[in-house]
């Protein structure tokens, strides 16, 4: 989000806490100090934001949210306040699909809603959804500006973000004045070096928890893929809190938890309890250990079904070091293993890279608590932006997903950059820090040492060489890059086997899809 010189930008996670109702808020103070913004669970799919003195606590506002999963990390608030504390901005983001922004404004000591030019907005709505496909909406508030103006930002499913200028008008009925659009800035056209696939489903497509085989099973939002060494698919299925299996003749079962029903229980098969599952991955003995994200978590399933909690305290987020339980992870978003039980964790919000080992001592790895950066360097010197995924060679280098950029940490333990840039965003074809990624949020590595990655934001699939090529994979029945016959809305994690055949969640298509190299 942009920060000026005359805006503060104050990020809002929204955590579930089990013991009380209240969400966990960062950097939600005012600039003069005077206020500080809280949110408060009222229900599962609703929150309500309160406007608190910080002198004498009196609550000054209080801002119902409503279809807000209270439980979805996905959803999240952010605040941007005007330099003298005068108005805020709420942005507000529900799953990947929708953000929404309210604005409030003191007035004569009350705090006011301001209306936006609701006629405008439509206009932009209308001009970036011409892509057909799932409708996107994404709309917030990036920055105040002198003169009473903010700076609004909006995207469709286009890909091309706009920018107009409002202008505050006060009063008891506040309202914001529609002032021009800012041209979208013009991109250069992606270069592609394409590598043809054919892809199909190969289970799910309609939402639900149903197990059956192929295209008969039902998923609710699929993440975190692994394959295991009996060519067995796991999945996270994160909307039914659940972890799900499909056989290598594509029999869909549930191999842990209960669909729709959430909790931090151990215990074997349907007992057992997960909240909101988000990657997945497995030994060579059949075990599977699971980033239980919204509990803060790493489970392990034994080959039986017996799921335990290998690390974290359930519930609760926090960066801590430790065994078993003592330690603490928030939003962990990534999970891998090597041959020696070694379990390697993205824990996202803390922008480390955890170490779990086999008698469950949880270590940092790579980076620093709470220091975000993109420097390269030994593991204690490196630090992340925004670590999302973690994928292991046959040698034992871990790759990551950060940001915009494919990071690497070699067997001597140090951190480099593979490929794009942590600071540029794009879709252009090339050789290491010459090509360019969106979004990239998930990454297998098959065991020719191809790294795939699922860069959700463009909705591609690219593939890293072991040269550090970057290559854009195709549908070669379809149009470019990655569309018909099977479309995929949002491609959130990827797995590779051993004949480099690519597997795909399709999150909001509810299904699993395999990729094969075309002939």
């Amino acid at each position: 989000m942009e920060r000026s010189l005359v805006s503060m930008v104050c990020a809002i996670a929204v955590t579930q806490a089990h013991a009380a109702d209240l969400l966990k808020i960062e950097n939600a103070g005012s600039p003069n100090g005077k206020y500080v913004l809280e949110a408060v669970a009222t229900s599962d799919d609703t929150c309500r934001v309160e406007l608190k003195s910080e002198a004498d606590g009196n609550i000054a506002k209080r801002i119902p949210v409503k279809d807000f999963d209270t439980h979805d990390r996905r959803y999240s608030i952010s605040a941007v306040w005007k330099e003298d504390s005068s108005a805020f901005a709420l942005n507000i983001s529900k799953g990947r699909s929708i953000t929404y922004c309210r604005l409030f404004v003191e007035h004569h000591g009350s705090w006011n809603e301001a209306s936006l030019p609701e006629k405008q907005i439509k206009k932009l709505r209308k001009e970036a959804d011409k892509e057909g496909g799932k409708a996107l909406d994404y709309l917030s508030v990036s920055a105040w500006l002198p003169k009473e103006e903010i700076k609004f930002s909006y995207s469709g499913n286009n890909t091309v973000e706009y920018e107009f200028i409002g202008r505050m008008m006060h009063g008891h009925q506040a309202r914001v004045d529609f002032v021009k659009i800012v041209a979208p800035k013009v991109e250069p056209e992606p270069k592609y070096n394409y590598e043809n696939y054919v892809f199909t489903v190969l289970a799910g497509g309609t939402v639900g928890s149903k197990d059956d085989a192929g295209t008969a099973a039902q998923f609710k939002w699929p993440h975190g893929l692994s394959i295991d060494t009996g060519a067995n698919v796991f999945v996270a299925d994160r909307g039914n809190h659940v972890v799900r299996k499909i056989s290598h003749d594509a029999v869909v079962s549930t191999l842990a938890g209960s669909p729709g029903q959430f909790g931090d229980a151990d215990g074997t098969g349907s007992a057992a309890r997960f909240r909101y599952p988000i990657a997945t991955a497995a030994d060579a003995s059949g075990n599977v250990y699971v980033a239980d994200s919204s509990n803060n978590l790493i489970r392990k399933i034994t080959p039986g079904g017996v799921v335990s909690t290998l690390a974290g305290a359930p519930g609760i987020s926090g960066y801590a070091d430790g065994n078993g339980n003592a330690a603490q992870f928030n939003n962990p978003t990534g999970v891998a293993v090597d041959k020696n039980g070694n379990v390697f964790v993205a824990d996202s919000v803390n922008k480390v890279i955890r170490k779990i080992t086999k008698d469950r001592e949880v270590t940092t790895f790579a980076g620093s608590g709470g220091g975000a950066g993109t420097n390269d360097g030994d593991t204690k010197s490196a630090r992340f932006a925004f670590p999302s995924d973690v994928a292991l060679d046959r040698e034992g280098s871990l790759y990551v997903t950060d940001n915009s950029a494919i990071r690497k940490i070699d067997t001597h333990g140090m951190v480099s950059t593979l490929a794009g840039s942590p600071d540029e965003t794009g879709s252009t074809d090339g050789t290491g820090a010459a090509a360019r990624f969106s979004h990239p949020i998930s990454l297998a590595v098959s065991p020719a040492g191809n790294v795939y990655v699922a860069d959700v934001e463009r909705k591609n699939i690219r593939k890293i060489t072991p040269a550090g090529v970057v290559k854009t994979i195709r549908n070669s029945t379809g149009p470019d890059p990655f569309v018909k016959p099977v479309s995929v809305a949002v491609e959130v994690s990827v797995a590779v086997d051993d004949k480099e055949q690519i597997y795909v969640a399709d999150e909001d298509g509810f299904s699993i899809l395999i990729g094969k190299p075309a002939n």
